[in-house]
């Protein structure tokens, strides 16, 4: 909150700003075997679970069975406060899909401020959803993965003493209240495209890329150590790239210049390529989340492919959950026959399937 004042309190001794605390919590609950939880019919309950910045407050999830005949083909979810407090909470629940997409509840979910108590009765420490979801074809093709669904819960709330009060003393106002946001990554950008003071040039099949040396220097130690030393493109100003689409280099310039790219769901691939070959961590980053949000059937195994090439493990072995949990379809695709030939990672495939398969896994 601003030390300053605003003109509303210019002809008065200062201002008073009041404002309430709130937390944010988000909780995924995955349960694994749901079919089971159905035929015992027994109430299943979460882990307590608490926000980051405050581990006082407590909370858990329950799924009941359905006690009457209107409800016995929906799922009941309910919140609990479990620790000393009064809280004012506002909420909603979805399920995740096999893609783990937030998929909207059959129900309202999204519930306004409400005020909840512990220790009080039932109605006033929780409050749910006795049709949460109705258990349809939708449900069991998409929902229920495995015999596991997965939760998403969003929570914001307050306590009623969670108030901040800050006293304003006018006794200067800012000489320029409103300070420009920086333009540095924007400035830089103009510096790409019009090409001023470039000492370097990026050929790419026969395309011309003029960049600054001691930008990529600063950005790149790859081309930190290139410039660095007396090698041939240093000496020439020219660093020759033969194994990349001049719209990759293009993207990648762009990158290196404002930290942004405009054209990353057409070229996630090529440029985790570049990333990793001039030590672009964060771009690398940036493509495999892109590439793991658009995952299919049909790109999977070109996918591990890249992952597995480029090193980049977190998303080879996100990959590897979803081949082992489509396995038929994903063997079957164009792209799984260019990975049997590399033995080694088709072997590691095939055992995580089997391991998937085993009784008792």
């Amino acid at each position: 909150m601003s030390n300053s004042c605003s003109s509303v309190c210019t002809s008065a001794d200062g201002r008073w700003d009041t404002k309430i605390k709130l937390h944010t919590v988000t909780y995924i609950w995955r349960i694994e075997n749901f079919s089971f939880h159905e035929a015992i019919g027994d109430d299943l309950k979460s882990p307590t679970f608490s926000g980051i910045d405050d581990k006082e407050t407590k909370w858990y999830l329950l799924l009941k069975p359905s006690f009457s005949e209107a409800e016995k083909n929906c799922i009941a979810l309910y919140v609990y406060l479990s620790s000393q407090a009064e809280v004012f909470v506002k909420f909603s629940i979805c399920l995740l899909d096999q893609a783990q997409q937030e998929v909207p509840s059959s129900r309202r979910t999204t519930v306004k401020i409400r005020k909840l108590i512990f220790p009080s009765n039932l109605a006033d420490n929780s409050w749910g959803f006795s049709q949460f979801h109705e258990k349809n074809e939708y449900f069991t093709n998409n929902l229920l993965v495995d015999d596991t669904l997965t939760f998403k819960f969003v929570m914001t709330y307050s306590t009623r003493d969670a108030v901040d009060s800050l006293h304003h003393k006018c006794i200067n106002t800012p000489l320029y209240p409103s300070v420009p946001e920086c333009n540095l990554s924007h400035h830089f950008g103009l510096l790409l495209e019009d090409h001023r003071l470039s000492d370097v040039v990026l050929s790419v099949n026969g395309e011309e890329y003029p960049a600054h040396k001691l930008v990529l220097t600063a950005r790149s130690p790859v081309f930190a150590a290139m410039f660095d030393h007396n090698v041939k493109e240093n000496e020439e100003n020219r660093v020759y790239i033969d194994d990349m689409d001049g719209k990759v280099v293009s993207e990648m310039l762009r990158f290196i210049y404002t930290g942004k790219c405009e054209n990353l769901r057409e070229l996630a691939t090529g440029l985790l390529a570049a990333a990793d070959k001039y030590d672009l961590d964060r771009l690398k980053m940036i493509c495999a989340n892109e590439l793991y949000e658009n995952l299919s059937v049909e790109n999977a195994a070109s996918i591990l492919a890249l992952a597995d090439m480029h090193g980049v493990k977190e998303l080879k072995t996100e990959v590897i959950k979803f081949i082992t949990g489509n396995p038929t379809e994903v063997l079957g695709t164009e792209g799984w026959k260019s990975v049997r030939s590399n033995f080694e990672l088709a072997d590691e495939v095939s055992l995580a399937i089997a391991r998937r398969e085993m009784p008792n896994n």
